[in-house]
């Protein structure tokens, strides 16, 4: 799955929540970490970021010689998906992962 998405999938960028009942008053977050956490906030998920970041487009790849249209397509999401997932995503696992709801979940594959 090649994409921005694809990367926040691969990564787990997101803090698990199951169900919507009351789970009572959450960790206190300290104003130094509220600070190093809010620029991390403001992605958008626009995906300029990734356009602009020479290691994330680096996949060079050309088409073998009888390598169908499709076929060619399939190998290059593969290596999209196996390269550098990008400042969004890595932007993302950093900002959850530093949220104090975060640490009362299961580690989810990948961490600062």
């Amino acid at each position: 799955m090649a994409g921005s998405f694809g990367a926040l999938i691969k990564t787990k960028a997101w803090i698990p929540a199951d169900g919507y009942y009351d789970m009572g008053p959450g960790s206190r977050q300290s104003q130094a970490d509220q600070e190093r956490s809010y620029p991390l906030s403001e992605c958008m998920s626009c995906g300029c970021c990734l356009e602009a970041c020479p290691q994330y487009t680096k996949v060079e790849l050309t088409k073998a010689d009888g390598e169908t249209e499709a076929d060619f397509a399939a190998r290059k999401n593969s290596a999209y998906d196996s390269s550098f997932v990008g400042a969004h995503a890595i932007s993302q696992v950093m900002l959850f992962n530093t949220n104090p709801t975060a640490k009362c979940r299961p580690a989810n594959g990948w961490t600062p």
